[in-house]
Parts: structure tokens; sequence; C-alpha cells
């Protein structure tokens, strides 16, 4: 009628930048986990395996703890743990535990999956009350667990403690691969270690062999 007049047309835009999001962590945990695989081609130390790969996805995942964790079919024990700056160690708590309140875990880890907890305070009630109460006591919020594995069977897992919420989904495949990469690499160490045991020791005696013998004299020598 003569008069100007504005017109406003909105969109949601929530779940593209949702997606847009979750991209850009995938992208980002597809290269932590790239830097972690690659450090464990190179490592001829258990020890020193677990630990670099523990402190760096600890610490590019934001987390307040990352651990390594055995299993003998009943019990768990922590073997490898990082803590962020400020956060007290808690190894000593994991010792000897029974699998009771994470028997859901194992049925998970049995099928080749992992456990995602993003929000521990939403799960009361569709969760054992055990396994709440295990969480809730070690102040967990949110973990992200994957199993590793030999001759199909799980020993152990990699638990990533209290990382940002907006990771916990898109990192659980990744560690899944990773644990596999890990498992490979003590493979390799073991049988580099065997092949060095028998290159230098006779197979029936025990003793110190030929090879060894020409090693040290070529020593002496020098």
């Amino acid at each position: 009628n003569g008069r100007d007049a504005r017109i406003e047309v909105g969109f949601e835009i929530s779940a593209r930048k949702e997606e847009g999001m979750r991209f850009r962590n995938l992208h980002e945990s597809e290269q932590i986990i790239l830097d972690c695989v690659s450090a464990l081609y190179r490592e001829n130390d258990p020890e020193l395996a677990a630990e670099n790969m523990i402190r760096h996805l600890g610490t590019e995942l934001k987390a307040e703890r990352a651990l390594l964790l055995t299993y003998d079919g009943s019990r768990f024990n922590n073997t490898h743990e990082w803590c962020a700056e400020g956060v007290g160690p808690r190894q000593h708590e994991l010792q000897s535990v029974e699998d009771t309140p994470y028997r859901r875990w194992i049925e998970l880890f049995d099928r080749g999956e992992c456990v995602v907890i993003e929000n521990l305070r939403e799960l009361k009630g569709s969760i054992s009350q055990q396994e709440y109460e295990a969480l809730d006591r070690r102040d967990i919020d949110c973990i992200v667990a994957a199993p590793f594995e030999r001759d199909g069977v799980p020993i152990g897992f990699l638990a990533i403690e209290n990382p940002p919420g907006n990771l916990i989904r898109d990192i659980a495949p990744l560690l899944r691969t990773l644990c596999f990469f890990y498992m490979m690499t003590l493979q390799r160490i073991e049988s580099r270690e065997r092949l060095l045991q028998l290159s230098y020791h006779d197979s029936l005696t025990g003793l110190l062999n030929r090879n060894r013998y020409m090693q040290d004299f070529d020593s002496l020598s020098e």
C-alpha cells in the first residue's frame, strides 16, 4: 500500500552446524590416531609404546585420564595411566578389580564394540546400579573404551575418561582401530625379541651360541 516492507526468512541450521562440527572432529580425531599409529610403528619398547600412546591420546583429546587395563577373564588391572595436569592418579584403585560391575562392557567387547557413555547421569536407571556407582565413584561423567584382543579374545581395553562430550561418538571406532595396531606392535616387538634370542642362544640348551661368541670376540678385539 505504498509503504516499505521488510521480509525476514529463517532457516534451521542446527543440524548443519552439528554435522559440520562432527566432520571437523572426525578429521582431527583421525589425525590423532594416525600420529599414534606412526609412533607405534617406530617403537621397539612395549612400555614406551603404551606410555606414549596414552599420553598423546589424553593430551590431544583434552581428557582427564587415559589408561590401559588388562583383563584375565574375571578381574581388571590398570597397567598404564596418564593424567592431565591437576588431575590426581588413581592407578592404585584399579588393581584386581572384579568385573561384575562391568559385565555390560565385556558383552560389548565380545561383540567387537566399544563402550560409549556421553553423559553418565542420563544413563541412570538404564544401566546396572553397580556400573553406575562404580563410574560415579570415580567422578566419571563420560568415557569411551575400546578393547584389545588376542586370538579373538578381549584381554584388556583402552579408556579415555572425561574428554569433551562432542568427541565421544566420533573417536570410538577410531580407538578400536588403534587398539588393533597396538596389539600388532606388541606382537612385532615380541617376535623381534624372540628372533634375537634364537640368534644368540642354542635352542636346545639355551646357552650362548657361536654367533654370540663371534660378536663378543669382535668387541674384545676392538
